[in-house]
């Protein structure tokens, strides 16, 4: 695949009529106007709201339901912003959104992976956590519930996914850790929502891939997390991982490196990959996109669009290599 030789020349930074810029960082308000206008421009593209959170605000999925190819199609899930303090990552997905649609029936890459695939993007999962990124602490991770009996606020939402595992390495049990994975597997209103959401996909047999995007130390990954056992499907996730890794290279010469969760970064138990691998979407992937900590969780906003760039370069090369 060339995709970076045509898209990524035919999406300046910035055009006259684009709906959103997408070399800043936006605030949650901006970024569901900016589904809503999308929706109500784009007639392929719907937005609904999945469920709300504890402080009531809504998670709003884009879905990207192009009129070519054969239906019905399957289905790929994305979600960015499970972690509050990425900023990246939400960012990440709105240039994504701005990708697809400006270029569908253009671009060929676009054009055959839209008529391949139903998309399913929520830029934001973590909307409460998120917000209070940009009002009160910039590197608050979890979301904001308190639990009673809990000392402090918010679940490490992408630890309170059950597999099996939830609880188990790399969680805390502690509410005032930043791993604390909840009172019980599922206990937070976003990880439901999720899991009703996808569990309606997966029901329809079509869901064919679920990728969750995070920030940093770019790494693309997949399960399991709670262990060192490879899963069955090891070989394949390599496979497909070294596709993804390979083409985002391409663009910008960032080196990822790739595996399993527990063996590329470390133990962690109650992930949404885990969890969703376990229902049977074999190909479940985790990246951590810029940079290897240089900057961390405040990546500079004049890296918003290489990371972008090179991140949808490799996402739909590796999507559309399954």
């Amino acid at each position: 695949m060339e995709l970076e030789r045509h898209v990524l020349k035919a999406l300046p930074t910035q055009r006259k009529d684009q709906k959103i810029v997408t070399n800043t960082y936006h605030p949650l308000e901006e970024i569901e106007a900016y589904l809503q206008e999308l929706a109500a421009s784009v007639s392929w593209v719907s937005v609904e709201s999945i469920g709300k959170t504890f402080e009531g605000r809504d998670m709003w999925v884009a879905t990207l339901a192009a009129p070519g190819g054969t239906s019905p199609k399957p289905s790929v899930w994305i979600d960015c912003g499970i972690h509050a303090r990425e900023w990246i990552t939400p960012a990440t997905c709105v240039y994504g959104l701005d990708l697809l649609t400006e270029n569908y029936g253009t671009d060929p890459d676009v054009t055959a992976f839209l008529d391949k695939y139903n998309v399913y993007v929520l830029p934001v999962h973590n909307p409460d956590g998120y917000y209070y990124t940009w009002s009160d602490d910039r590197l608050w991770r979890k979301n904001r519930m308190q639990h009673p009996g809990d000392t402090c606020h918010g679940v490490d939402l992408n630890r309170n996914f059950d597999d099996g595992h939830w609880g188990g390495a790399g969680t805390s049990d502690n509410s005032c850790g930043g791993t604390y994975c909840g009172p019980t597997g599922f206990s937070e209103l976003e990880t439901q929502a999720v899991r009703d959401y996808t569990n309606q996909l997966y029901s329809n047999n079509n869901l064919t891939a679920y990728f969750t995007i995070h920030s940093y130390g770019q790494m693309w990954m997949y399960a399991y997390g709670w262990g060192a056992e490879d899963t069955p499907h090891e070989q394949e996730l390599f496979r497909v991982s070294e596709t993804g890794v390979t083409a985002l290279r391409s663009v910008h010469d960032t080196v990822y490196t790739y595996g399993s969760i527990y063996e590329t970064i470390y133990p962690a138990s109650g992930t949404s990959i885990d969890w969703s691998y376990s229902r049977g979407v074999v190909h479940t992937y985790t990246l951590e996109l810029r940079d290897e900590g240089q900057n961390g969780f405040l990546l500079p906003a004049d890296q918003i669009i290489a990371t972008a760039e090179e991140t949808w370069t490799g996402l739909i090369a590796a999507i559309m290599d399954i």
